[in-house]
């Protein structure tokens, strides 16, 4: 019985060392995935600081910018046809004479 309580404590003491390299190497693992995760942060804010990254989110935007363009151009015309069809259809009501049937 003391054997096996000696190599209960041996094993549980045998743990340690191996606990403590196993979260060192975790740490190291997850320190490196930090480094890699922070130069690639740097990689991309220096990519979009080029003239040439700039030059394209500059012509994304104009491309965007004359499609916003049309489609107001598009309901600006049709709001003026609109309000030509009414501006007709009160100078027709205007020339209906008072009580006939086409006033109704």
């Amino acid at each position: 019985m003391l054997a096996k309580a000696a190599a209960y404590i041996a094993a549980q003491t045998a743990a340690w060392p191996m606990l403590v390299v196993t979260l060192l190497i975790v740490a190291a693992i997850g320190a490196l995935v930090a480094i890699i995760a922070l130069v690639v942060a740097a990689f991309k804010a220096f990519a979009a600081s080029t003239p040439e990254a700039k030059l394209k989110a500059a012509q994304e935007e104009s491309s965007r910018l004359s499609e916003e363009l049309n489609k107001a151009k598009e309901a600006s015309d049709s709001l003026k046809s609109s309000i030509e069809g009414y501006d007709a259809a009160v100078a027709k009501m205007k020339t209906l004479t008072k009580g006939t049937e086409e006033y109704r």
